[in-house]
């Protein structure tokens, strides 16, 4: 029982003794089984084990799920937490596909759940195979063909070396209980139509071993990015990366670049080789180029440099003018703190504006008389100026007092009629990737 899993925690060193382990616990055969297995070795590791399950609000059966992780958790007294969320309502928010958007809520929900060391996924040897033929037919690299990561930062796959009829046996042998989710049997989805059709195909008519083979192909594939990942390249990798330099490297090796640099920036992207492909054509392209490589995520060139642009930079995204007062103001663009007490990197303004200040995006036409400088300037002339690229102006901070522009944020402030009387402005911006 459970000698894959055994063999996995050891090899691959993924479980200490006293570890505090998050279940991500959907009540299906994977993730009971990694569950079951988990209170295998609970004592002999001293473990603390707790489990979370979301509930999508889609499937009509997604309550009778629900219901069985807690009757689960209940037999075995694990703690559990729950989540509701609406994935289509959450795809629509963040332009996300439904799948993207699942994933991000799991992940999200799980990262937000406190003192856990390590969050054990249930994706088995199957869902590996499955994987790294799925990016075969879309067209990928080598890095592509290395699959699911057994493991990264808090994220531990123990079950990914056992396959899926070997779960399926086990659970049947100690009377264990699953939930079947409808939609797996569904041919709709492209995954499905791999599991379901093209891989049972190919095993009846050419391989009959064929899961093994793609496995096989995922640990060559793995070695091989162990060697490149040994190769060291006169190269920073920087939140910028500069095309003339790219340019002094051949296209394996500014492959090489961009995956190290998505690796350290986005580590959560899934690119195949057409992305690279794309990412590599910008070097040759004018200024204000740009690729999209997912639903949230796009790559740039501004003043000769790539760089990743993330979703809250996209076009579409309005955010919302908002007055500002004296204390902790939270607003689209950050956390104003406006305080008549000195503190400490900020900037000031006159405390009569108080009454009349707030902050909004750029509008068309938008002047403003920057300070030092004789007469009025353009925004759109003093963002060129000062080479703030595009895709970023509409979040800048504009600060108006009676609709007049008092502070640029945080690159300029305005002349105005001052005071000795003063208030304090500390800006904290929200990460967008800057």
């Amino acid at each position: 029982m459970f000698k894959k899993f055994l063999e996995t925690i050891k090899s691959e060193n993924l479980i200490k003794k006293g570890d505090r382990i998050l279940v991500g616990l959907s009540g299906g055969a994977d993730s009971v089984y990694l569950l079951r297995a988990l209170l295998y070795i609970k004592d002999d590791y001293n473990l603390c084990i707790s489990c979370a399950h979301i509930n999508h609000g889609i499937r009509e059966t997604a309550l009778r799920d629900e219901d069985f992780v807690k009757n689960l958790c209940d037999k075995f007294d694990v703690p559990l937490y729950i989540n509701h969320i609406n994935m289509n309502e959450l795809a629509a928010k963040y332009k996300l596909t439904s799948e993207e958007a699942g994933r991000k809520a799991r992940y999200d929900f799980f990262d937000s759940i406190e003192n856990i060391d390590k969050i054990a996924l249930a994706h088995n040897l199957d869902d590996n195979a499955e994987t790294v033929l799925f990016r075969i037919i879309r067209g990928t690299g080598l890095q592509g063909l290395t699959g699911i990561p057994i493991s990264r930062d808090k994220i531990i796959r123990p079950i990914l070396n056992t396959n899926r009829l070997t779960i399926e046996n086990e659970l049947k042998s100690m009377g264990q209980e699953y939930m079947i989710d409808e939609t797996n049997l569904s041919n709709d989805y492209t995954r499905n139509k791999i599991r379901n059709l093209l891989i049972p195909l190919i095993e009846s008519e050419f391989n009959s071993k064929f899961k093994d083979a793609l496995i096989r192909l995922r640990n060559n594939s793995l070695d091989s990015i162990e060697i490149i990942d040994n190769i060291e390249l006169n190269f920073k990798i920087e939140k910028s990366l500069s095309v003339d330099k790219l340019l002094e490297l051949s296209r394996p090796e500014r492959y090489l670049i961009y995956r190290k640099y998505l690796e350290k920036y986005y580590s959560n992207v899934d690119l195949s080789m057409v992305h690279f492909e794309a990412i590599d054509s910008l070097i040759y392209l004018k200024n204000n180029s740009g690729v999209d490589l997912a639903s949230n995520l796009r790559f740039v060139r501004y003043n000769d440099e790539l760089s990743i642009l993330k979703d809250t930079y996209k076009k579409g995204i309005i955010l919302k003018e908002t007055f500002l007062k004296m204390g902790i103001n939270k607003t689209d663009f950050g956390i104003f703190y406006i305080s008549d007490k000195e503190t400490e990197n900020s900037f000031t303004l006159p405390k009569y504006f108080i009454d009349y200040l707030k902050v909004r995006s750029r509008k068309p036409g938008d002047r403003f008389i920057p300070k030092g400088f004789n007469g009025t300037k353009k925004l759109k002339d003093f963002f060129n100026d000062i080479k703030v690229p595009p895709f970023k102006r509409d979040f800048v901070p504009i600060i108006l007092f009676k609709e007049k522009i008092v502070c640029v944020v945080p690159y300029r402030k305005a002349e105005y009629d001052d005071t000795n009387e003063k208030i304090w402005i500390r800006w904290e911006k929200y990460e967008r990737n800057d």
